[in-house]
């Protein structure tokens, strides 16, 4: 009897001991597949966060770029803007063209007060709505042999030239 009593106990921990290994092995599985899903989710999570705070120093960035080209156009004296239209002038090839240049009325301003001796070819036209060192260039070509008078403009405006900027940036293409 006392053999018995021992087998069955021993019979009883077997059973116990492996339908416990089982049940352990199910909990395993079950929190190793948690695991994996939370990490697929917190994978997705990092790259969101990342790119949150990538766009988020971005804008800083740029905004902090935009008060110090702003700082530094309000310096701007009638000789740097006068050379800043001659690049555009020289970059664009309209040495022997008569131009206008749509202007912020105060760097119009600026450059009849200080600068007597601006191009003959250069036309200054004051535009309100234009932010201080934006600029738009036109120019007119005479008549052609059929009559018809050629006119091209360039938007070299700063907001313009910003968003390109930006586009750019945004894009990838630094």
């Amino acid at each position: 009897m006392e053999t018995g009593k021992k087998l069955g106990r021993e019979e009883g921990y077997a059973a116990g001991r492996e339908e416990g290994y089982r049940d352990g092995l199910k909990e395993a599985q079950s929190a190793a597949q948690l695991l994996r899903e939370a990490a697929q989710q917190w994978a997705g999570i990092e790259a969101q966060v990342a790119d949150f705070f990538e766009r988020a120093v971005l804008q800083l960035t740029l905004a902090v770029s935009r008060q110090v080209i702003r700082r530094d156009l309000a310096k701007e004296t009638a000789d740097d803007l006068r050379a800043r239209l001659q690049g555009l002038v020289d970059a664009l090839r309209l040495d022997n063209l008569l131009v206008t240049f749509a202007l912020h009325p105060d760097q119009v301003t600026l450059l009849r007060q200080h600068l007597h001796a601006l191009p003959d070819s250069w036309n200054l036209h004051p535009d309100a709505r234009m932010e201080l060192g934006g600029v738009r260039v036109r120019v007119q070509w005479p008549e052609g042999f059929d009559g018809v008078v050629a006119a091209q403009e360039w938007d070299a405006r700063i907001e313009t030239r910003w968003s390109e900027v930006v586009s750019r940036i945004l894009e990838g293409g630094g």
